[in-house]
C-alpha cells in the first residue's frame, strides 16, 4: 500500500491555516494607526510572526511523520549474519529506502513514536501519525545485556521543534507515547515485515528461514 504523508492528509490545513492567519493579522497591524498605535500593533505583528515561526517548525517536525493505517506493513527486515552473535541488517521502506544497520546480540528491536489525536479530531476522519524511532540489537544472556557491545540506532530526528515532545509536556489535543516495541530473532536470511496493527506493532515471518527460526527457543 502506498505510504500516506502528513502532508497528503486532511491534518495539513489544520497545521497550515492558524500559521497563515497570524502572518496575515501581523501585516494587517502593521499597516494600520498612527506612531503610538502603530508601535503596538508593530510590537503585536513581531510577536505574531514569531508565533508562526514556531509553528513552522513544528510542521517542519511532523513532516518526518506517517499517516497510521490499520494493519499497514512499515517496513521489511532481512538480515545477513557477519560473524558470531553480528548482523547487517536492512530495513525497506513502503516507498522503497533502504537502511542498513550493524546489530549485534540475538534478536533485533523496533520502536516507535505515536502521536495519537483526540476523539474530536479523530471524528472529522484525521488518522493519528506514527514515526519508527529507533532499531537495536538485544541479548537474550543478562550478563551480555548489561556487558557486552551494544547497537542502538536513531531512525528519525526531530526537524526544527519536538512536537512529539512538547505534546507529551503540554498534551497538546493529542497524546504524544511509544508505540508497543517489536523484537525478533537475528537469524541468517530471514524476512521479517513489521505492521503496525489496533494492538500495537507485530512482525511477521516472510520466509521460510524466518518461520523456523520462531520455531527455536529465543
Amino acid at each position: 500500500s502506498k505510504e500516506i504523508s502528513v502532508f497528503d492528509s486532511g491534518l495539513i490545513w489544520l497545521l497550515v491555516a492558524p500559521v497563515i492567519l497570524v502572518v496575515l493579522l501581523a501585516l494587517y497591524l502593521w499597516s494600520k494607526g498612527p506612531w503610538l498605535s502603530q508601535w503596538c500593533r508593530g510590537t503585536s505583528g513581531f510577536l505574531l510572526i514569531g508565533l508562526a515561526v514556531v509553528g513552522v517548525f513544528l510542521l517542519f517536525d511532523l513532516a518526518s511523520y506517517r499517516a497510521l493505517s490499520e494493519e499497514k506493513p512499515l517496513t521489511t527486515v532481512s538480515i545477513e549474519k557477519m560473524a558470531e552473535q553480528e548482523f547487517n541488517l536492512v530495513m525497506t521502506m513502503p516507498d522503497g529506502q533502504q537502511r542498513s544497520f550493524v546489530l549485534f546480540g540475538d534478536q533485533w528491536q523496533l520502536d516507535v513514536r505515536l502521536l495519537v489525536w483526540h476523539k474530536g479530531l479523530l471524528a472529522l476522519g484525521i488518522d493519528s501519525l506514527y514515526r519508527l524511532d529507533r532499531i537495536a540489537g538485544r541479548y537474550m544472556a543478562l550478563e551480555q545485556e548489561r556487558e557486552d557491545k551494544r547497537s542502538v540506532y536513531a531512525l528519525d530526528n526531530s526537524k526544527g521543534l519536538d512536537f512529539w515532545q512538547l505534546a507529551k509536556k503540554y498534551r497538546l489535543g493529542v497524546d504524544a507515547r511509544f508505540g508497543s516495541a517489536v523484537y525478533m530473532p537475528l537469524q541468517d536470511g530471514a524476512l521479517f515485515s513489521v505492521y503496525r496493527t489496533g494492538r500495537g506493532l507485530t512482525a511477521r515471518p516472510m520466509n521460510a528461514i524466518a518461520e523456523q527460526s520462531l520455531q527455536n527457543p529465543w
